[in-house]
């Protein structure tokens, strides 16, 4: 009898550990929690270990400070063009760099993060002078104080048609045309129908379309902004683009990835600058590994799931798991686009494969790579180690466990 209780205890401590292993692998919140708690008895050992880490020598101290200069400008550069460039904004609001938080490629919706009370449904949403959709609803933010805009690029389904037009040369007399909202062939990049236009002279190859001025009919959006370049209907032809004929389909392609772009403009009532959810932390030593990394604040002290850990103007991760007093911060580099400052001091955005490189183009050994957010500024993630057919490699910035970091909400 004691035998076959024994064997019935052990085939149900198995059977226990196999759920909470699946629970665990499917992230069910109380376990994860109940997970880091063993990284409170590690506390006592911090100062020890801490002590034997030695301090970064000072000519690489210095390297690594004009490095995070360099992401500061980088960024503050990129998002001042994100804003400046283009038409300006309808009359009452201005051009407000906000961050996407979320993509939803099958939806067709961004979600971008804005002070509450500032952006109305219906406004453009664009980075520099391309437009990129429209907002279609605002939902409540992640933090006190926020609103999440939802944005649907151009081409998402029950989207207004947008008025444009193009030039086949500066003199030329413009053609007007009406954009629809029918293409879904390509959810990054659909096919705009034109639906209705004032000629029918084909334009010629590589013709781009902008917005034009249609405010006498009451729509406030700004002319000239960029929709896409002109194809016929079937696309291009087997060996490169065949030249359209006259009575040819037409549809607009936009240029940009709606679903890899990190920061947009929108347009927004005037408000104060927003101040972020943030608290400072360490590191601890005695829990980190080459893809991970933990610190010593938790669920009590404000931390939560998708914050931002830095230090020093160096970007850590984001924190995927929370404790009650510590949280696991996901070191690997991030999926969306990075942006890489070259040895001339071009700043180009990129991703880690070549796909998302520009045409003709890949980043170079040395390079920095950096992001940032219009409230952390830009941040240091590392450099190129290397560019080719299988994608990007980086060689990361060493965090410094002796120094402070600051958790950042969105």
């Amino acid at each position: 009898m004691d035998t076959d209780r024994q064997a019935r205890l052990r085939r149900a401590a198995v059977a226990a550990l196999v759920m909470l292993c699946v629970l665990s692998l499917g992230g069910w919140a109380p376990l994860r929690r109940l997970e880091q708690a063993p990284a409170l008895l590690l506390r006592p050992l911090e100062e020890l270990c801490s002590a034997l880490v030695p301090a970064r020598p000072p000519r690489e101290a210095q390297a690594f400070e004009a490095l995070v200069s360099d992401a500061r400008l980088a960024f503050a550069g990129w998002e001042q063009s994100i804003v400046r460039e283009g038409p300006p904004s309808p009359p009452g609001t201005q051009r407000l760099a906000a961050p996407v938080l979320a993509r939803d490629p099958r939806r067709r919706e961004l979600r971008v993060l804005v002070p509450a009370g500032v952006v109305r449904a219906g406004a453009p949403a664009t980075q520099r002078a391309a437009l990129v959709g429209f907002v279609t609803a605002l939902e409540p933010g992640p933090e006190p104080g926020t609103e999440l805009a939802v944005v649907a690029p151009l081409g998402s389904a029950n989207q207004r048609a947008v008025a444009g037009e193009w030039r086949a040369g500066p003199q030329a007399r413009p053609v007007q045309v009406l954009v629809g909202a029918d293409g879904h062939d390509d959810p990054r990049r659909p096919a705009l129908p034109v639906v209705a236009r004032s000629s029918s002279v084909p334009p010629p190859p590589d013709q781009l379309c902008w917005t034009r001025d249609v405010s006498a009919l009451g729509d406030s959006l700004p002319a000239g902004l960029l929709l896409g370049r002109l194809e016929a209907a079937g696309g291009e032809s087997p060996g490169g683009a065949a030249r359209l004929r006259l009575g040819d389909e037409l549809v607009v392609r936009p240029l940009l990835d709606p679903f890899a772009l990190d920061l947009v403009a929108l347009a927004a009532s005037p408000s104060a600058a927003r101040v972020p959810r943030r608290l400072g932390a360490r590191l601890l030593a005695t829990s980190r590994g080459p893809a991970t990394l933990r610190i010593d604040h938790g669920a009590r002290d404000g931390v939560r799931v998708g914050d931002w850990v830095t230090q020093a103007g160096l970007w850590l991760g984001v924190v995927t798991d929370v404790g009650p007093g510590s949280a696991v911060v996901d070191a690997a580099l991030p999926s969306t686009p990075l942006l890489c400052v070259t040895r001339a001091g071009e700043v180009r955005t990129v991703g880690l494969t070549p796909g998302s490189w520009p045409d003709g183009w890949q980043p170079a050994r040395g390079d920095l790579l950096a992001l940032g957010r219009p409230a952390t500024g830009g941040l240091a993630v590392g450099l190129v180690a290397g560019a080719d057919d299988e994608g990007l490699r980086v060689e990361r910035l060493v965090a410094d466990v002796a120094r402070a970091v600051t958790v950042w909400g969105p």
